[in-house]
């Protein structure tokens, strides 16, 4: 008889099922399955958690299965249904009918190119329908590979999404006078090869995603003649906005509106401008993936440099998202130098850097002797790595003397800390990043400066030009960088959280923030959590053990029994500030 497969959870993954299962905003299948999981790690059998839960027993033996093969990441993600769909190789099929090498389209017909493709012509006939392959209509882009940005600065200077249509915009020559603080890496090869390949993977798979996320929440554009109009209207703009000598490079996926008689007039006016049209949406990211492989392929071998402007993009974008934008979406990159320009006072002066109190960037004195806490001590080493780390709990249960023990301990390990104490007066957007700045300062004084020339203003657009400047200089260290942040439950104001929320989702490897709140975190984690880079330590691993208790209680009042150490123990559950006033009652 089959047995079904035994289910251990982690603390961790014990937390996360819980949460999800009494989520009210979770979706029902979703908790269900948290659910199935929950009960099957406390030893229930498949036939008994059917009739529990209302559902058949197969359904708990799927999902149960899922969970042992792929974790969490497996009852998140629904099951595929019905029969496989016909997969056609439409990037082959776009190659077989481009252009032969005088120019012309080549002719094949349906049924021929079925039997080359070894699907049904049926399957053929709706692919090129869907990706407009006509006869005659690759008389001018064909299906290149991306071009080979050789010996210049690639850019990305323009979005342009409405669905099903879609455009990215690369700007590129072959000079050597480009401005390389707008990009997301340096020009050369500074930094080692290991740094330069994780902070480019980090950010292609970050802007990947963004695409993918932004094409699914955008609403449908509506059909319409005047389609064509507003893609040409795009490629005006971009064009007007790109400084002349400069190459455009437009990876898109619009037959229809592309191939526009318009269209197609004014591109023949612009010669700089090359369109690469690939067959369908699925394709065209594809081609971008493509692209940026290629790009980190030959950064690795300090051939070319990775284009810049992704973090520009990724703002852009959740930017977007965040605020519903209209159909289409279009972003066209500004150049940094003009936003500095806007940042300062009509006399070009930045505004003053407010005076930085000193007990602001430095840990706090009072400590004293810390107590050791192996235990704990250990589970925030094995969480060095990780880009964030958050300890949340109630006050007096020992956050911040545990953030104070574990900064000795990643000193020793030869990290740079830097830290941050914050107060209720520091919920100001212009307050915040000053005394933030100041913080790095503190370990990286050439970071802060650098970032500090960008501009002064607090307003939405600025904060997120610092955070970025911020994340591009980070990525150009070679020390890794400890950022941590005390007390953050001061912190409401959204322009603060957006700037944190910024910093979070696209720190490169080089940086770790770790914070101490009081209460949760008004951030969204749920991206870190899945990547695992967020560790997260709440007041069960806060909270003393019966033997640490017993040693504090013993080094506070000199003497005492076991006995009483466990009564006291047993009283406090652990709270820290709790032992501390029962050991100065007794005292007294």
């Amino acid at each position: 008889m089959r047995s079904a497969p035994p289910i251990v959870l982690t603390e961790q993954d014990r937390t996360r099922l819980e949460a999800l299962a009494a989520a009210a905003d979770a979706p029902a299948r979703v908790a269900q399955r948290a659910r199935i999981i929950l009960l099957a790690a406390a030893g229930v059998q498949n036939q008994a958690i059917a009739p529990r839960l209302g559902i058949g027993r197969a359904q708990v033996a799927r999902w149960r299965e899922r969970y042992v093969q792929a974790g969490l990441a497996g009852i998140l993600n629904d099951l595929p249904r019905g029969a496989p769909p016909v997969k056609v190789d439409v990037a082959r099929m776009a190659v077989l009918t481009g252009t032969d090498g005088n120019g012309q389209p080549r002719a094949w017909g349906v049924q021929s190119l079925a039997t080359e493709l070894g699907v049904s012509p049926a399957s053929v006939s709706r692919h090129r329908r869907a990706a407009g392959l006509v006869s005659g209509n690759m008389r001018r882009t064909g299906y290149l590979p991306p071009a080979p940005f050789t010996g210049g600065m690639a850019e990305i200077v323009a979005l342009y999404v409405s669905a099903p249509e879609h455009a990215l915009v690369l700007a590129f020559d072959g000079g050597e006078d480009q401005d390389s603080n707008a990009g997301a890496l340096p020009r050369m090869c500074p930094a080692p090869a290991q740094q330069r390949s994780l902070t480019a993977s980090l950010l292609t798979a970050s802007l990947l995603t963004a695409l993918r996320v932004l094409d699914g929440e955008l609403a449908q554009a509506p059909s319409g003649s005047g389609r064509h109009r507003q893609w040409l209207a795009f490629l005006q703009e971009v064009d007007a906005a790109t400084v002349p000598g400069r190459s455009l490079w437009v990876f898109a996926d619009n037959h229809a509106c592309h191939q526009h008689a318009e269209v197609q007039q004014w591109l023949e006016r612009h010669p700089r401008i090359t369109v690469q049209l690939a067959p369908s949406a699925a394709s065209w990211l594809r081609t971008v993936q493509g692209f940026l492989r290629e790009s980190r392929a030959g950064q690795a071998a300090c051939r070319t440099r990775f284009p810049s402007g992704i973090p520009e993009a990724l703002a852009a974008i959740e930017a977007a998202r965040r605020s519903r934008g209209a159909v289409p979406y279009r972003w066209i990159r500004e150049r940094a130098a003009a936003r500095v320009t806007d940042a300062r006072t009509p006399s070009g002066a930045r505004r003053p850097v407010l005076p930085v109190v000193g007990t602001k960037v430095l840990p706090p004195h009072g400590t004293g002797q810390l107590m050791p806490r192996e235990a704990l001590m250990a589970r925030l080493m094995q969480s060095r790595r990780h880009r964030c780390v958050v300890i949340q709990g109630q006050a007096g249960s020992g956050k911040t003397s545990v953030l104070v023990a574990w900064r000795k301990a990643m000193i020793s390990f030869g990290y740079d800390v830097c830290w941050l104490s914050l107060s209720v007066e520091d919920n100001d957007p212009a307050r915040f990043l000053d005394y933030l700045f100041a913080s790095i300062a503190e370990s990286a004084p050439t970071v802060a400066g650098k970032v500090q020339e960008v501009g002064a203003g607090h307003d939405g657009e600025t904060l997120e030009l610092r955070i970025i400047a911020l994340v591009q200089e980070l990525s150009r260290r070679t020390r890794d960088l400890v950022l941590m942040i005390d007390d953050l439950h001061h912190v409401s104001d959204s322009r603060i959280l957006r700037a944190l929320q910024l910093l979070l989702d696209y720190a490169p490897p080089q940086l770790h923030v770790a914070v101490a709140s009081r209460t949760a975190l008004e951030l969204s984690m749920e991206r870190l959590r899945l990547q695992n880079l967020l560790a997260e330590f709440d007041m069960r691993d806060l909270r003393f053990s019966p033997e640490e208790s017993a040693r504090f209680l013993l080094d506070r009042l000199g003497s005492i029994t076991p006995a009483d150490a466990a009564a006291m123990h047993e009283l406090t559950d652990g709270w820290v500030a709790g032992l501390q006033l029962l050991a100065i009652g007794l005292r007294k």
